[in-house]
């Protein structure tokens, strides 16, 4: 019987060790697959981030400029190096200010309003993910006394990638058995396939397909797939790295997940709130920062009774929503800035 099936392996045996050795000889590897802007304006592939923001350009929209610095930031010139208190947000497309001009979106306002320097780290699709590591790039060199995360849709959406996978083959670096050079010439094969040919917000990115049912899926259950971006227990690990990183630069982590139109009128159905993919998100946060004694300024609730003029579109504030985010952050980040000028804990 051992014999049979040894004599039946064989055939296959001598074609892997024979495709192996041809991979070998062509010189296959786990090369990177450097991200590409897909033409979307004032972008660029990044290998570290995946995107992110041209330094230097200025996006022409219909009737107004978005003006990006030199570090790759929506400032319209180099963050003061002066010694002022520094507040620094984090988040996506909400945060950037998508289809804003100059001086009319959130961090912008929000300068206005506390008259302090507000730094905005915010950039279009960014996860916690790509935050953390832009943070770590360019936000820490300012020592802000205040980070405020604001993320949370571009982590719980479902799309054809999950960053740390796609990140993962942006620099080349994949799972044990690819030290094979077949087994890497066909994943690699496969994974420039979908970068090809999975375009999402107008960006070429490497990742795993999900499938196209994967959101319909999640959103019509009451609990956490696997399937986002960040999946949960991720964006938990994020949280507690950005945590640490606060700490360890004697800066205030505060949380403050974005608004929504759909917050404008919550369900009034007894115990039967609707749920979205970010619903679970916003509960963990608010666990996660009672344990770690971390401040969550609830925006979704600040623009409880609001009207459609508060959004330009499904998801991104208008001025008067930035306007609405201000009023609900600065009582808190005034406390905040005070408690680190008089250094309260």
């Amino acid at each position: 019987m051992r014999r049979r099936l040894v004599f039946a392996l064989t055939p296959a045996m001598v074609l892997l060790a024979l495709g192996e050795g041809i991979a070998n000889i062509a010189g296959s590897e786990c090369k990177p697959i450097t991200p590409d802007s897909g033409g979307w304006p004032g972008m660029q592939g990044d290998p570290e981030l995946l995107w992110a923001l041209a330094p230097g350009t200025t996006i022409q929209r219909r009737a107004h400029h978005e003006t990006i610095n030199p570090l790759g930031l929506r400032e319209s010139t180099l963050p003061d190096d002066g010694d002022g208190p520094r507040v620094l947000v984090l988040g996506d497309s909400s945060v950037y200010g998508w289809d804003l001009p100059d001086g009319a979106h959130y961090a912008d306002l929000l300068e206005e309003e506390l008259q302090v320097q507000v730094i905005n780290l915010g950039v279009p699709g960014y996860s916690t993910e790509q935050s953390l590591r832009l943070l770590e790039r360019v936000g820490w060199d300012y020592q802000p006394d205040v980070v405020v995360v604001h993320n949370i849709f571009s982590d719980s959406t479902v799309d054809h990638f999950q960053d740390r996978g796609a990140m993962l083959i942006a620099r080349g670096q994949t799972r044990w058995w690819h030290s094979s050079a077949l087994a890497c010439w066909g994943y690699m094969a496969k994974a420039r396939w979908v970068a090809g040919n999975g375009r999402r917000n107008e960006v070429l990115m490497p990742g795993q397909g999900l499938g196209p049912n994967a959101a319909h899926t999640v959103e019509s259950l009451g609990r956490v797939l696997p399937l986002s971006r960040v999946p949960l227990d991720q964006y938990l690990e994020n949280l507690d790295r950005l945590h640490e990183q606060a700490q360890a630069h004697g800066a205030t982590l505060i949380l403050a997940p974005l608004a929504h139109p759909t917050d404008m009128t919550p369900s009034t159905r007894p115990g039967d709130p609707e749920v979205f993919v970010w619903t679970p998100y916003r509960e963990a946060q608010v666990r996660w920062a009672e344990r770690n004694g971390v401040v969550v300024v609830d925006l979704p609730k600040a623009f409880e009774g609001g009207s459609q003029h508060l959004f330009l579109d499904f998801v991104h504030p208008s001025p008067s929503g930035g306007v609405r985010m201000v009023e609900a952050m600065a009582p808190v980040l005034r406390a905040a800035l005070e408690d680190s000028t008089t250094g309260t804990p």
